[in-house]
């Protein structure tokens, strides 16, 4: 699967990101410090496997993505 995300220049469209709080449900982790973007708000999706929205942390990268059917999938492991 190609996925290919593009983030809206935040600082033409004045948007700023906010850190927040995210705790999965899958390994009851806490990511204090993730980044909440959604299509077509603060993010572009191109292809048609692109999320309709997802979190991301400075420390682990990709933890949360949401599918534009409602499929959730998050981080279970991270490996080096």
């Amino acid at each position: 699967m190609l996925l290919i995300l593009k983030c809206i220049n935040l600082q033409k469209n004045k948007l700023k990101l906010k850190e927040e709080n995210i705790k999965l449900i899958t390994t009851n982790e806490n990511y204090p410090s993730a980044y909440y973007f959604e299509n077509g708000v603060n993010a572009n999706g191109y292809g048609t496997n692109s999320p309709k929205s997802f979190y991301w942390d400075k420390r682990a990268g990709l933890i949360k993505y949401e599918t534009h059917d409602g499929e959730v999938f998050e981080l279970l492991k991270q490996t080096n």
